[in-house]
């Protein structure tokens, strides 16, 4: 499905966690830069002490969403019997923190959105919630055959919590690290982008973004510092 026929930047979060005062800095980053639409990756709640607060300022925002493996989690013990203690503690905390609507938002969220040529989802295209994008580049194979399903260019995800790029030329894939900013993109392969995370950043301390310049065919890193009072 095709949500909105034309637009130039798009800013990508995911893995907010619950952390409203992030998302706030986030938010407030990504007003600056004044793109055109804002999408997120999933994993909205988890971890975190505001998950009724980062509903409602997606709500609010009218920010198109994708369901992550916490926001699964809030409705099955399946799904979070297999994260580690702390993770399983603070879901059921959120299960009963969460007010009805918005819980009811939650279970609504659909496993991917498709914008033109790009795909939203928060672990690996074509609509996991769960696999991690790292170990399915190990696998070369399974990846080709993931990525000739996927039939968007670009598929933004997160759930590793880290930035990352991964490219698929139609043969092999190749991982990519952002040590610059802005990475270019060629126009006859395909992405994985990995938007980090705008609440539990893992192996740094800043919250990290992406933004994708359709007119330029470029994705671009943005780091945010995290509030020094918010432990997450």
């Amino acid at each position: 499905m095709h949500l909105f026929e034309i637009t130039v930047r798009y800013a990508v979060i995911s893995d907010i966690h619950a952390n409203q005062k992030g998302l706030e800095r986030v938010l407030d980053d990504i007003d600056i830069e004044g793109v055109d639409r804002i999408f997120c990756c999933g994993d909205v709640v988890g971890y975190g002490e505001y998950p009724n607060d980062v509903v409602e300022t997606l709500i609010e925002r009218n920010i198109p969403t994708v369901k992550g493996n916490h926001d699964v989690g809030v409705f099955s013990s399946k799904e979070s019997d297999t994260w580690n203690p702390h993770a399983q503690e603070k879901i059921k905390v959120h299960r009963k923190l969460l007010i009805q609507s918005n819980k009811d938002w939650l279970g609504e969220l659909p496993l991917y959105i498709v914008d033109d040529d790009l795909r939203f989802v928060h672990a690996m295209p074509p609509d996991s919630y769960s696999r991690y994008v790292f170990e399915v580049y190990k696998d070369r194979i399974f990846a080709g055959m993931l990525m000739k399903e996927t039939p968007e260019r670009i598929s933004f995800v997160g759930h590793t919590h880290k930035l990352g790029l991964y490219k698929w030329n139609g043969s092999e894939m190749a991982k990519f690290s952002f040590v610059d900013d802005t990475m270019y993109l060629d126009s006859d392969s395909k992405y994985v982008v990995n938007v980090g995370s705008a609440g539990k950043p893992r192996g740094q301390e800043n919250l990290t973004y992406i933004i994708y310049d359709s007119d330029r065919n470029c994705v671009t890193a943005k780091w945010v510092e995290m509030p020094e009072d918010y432990i997450c």
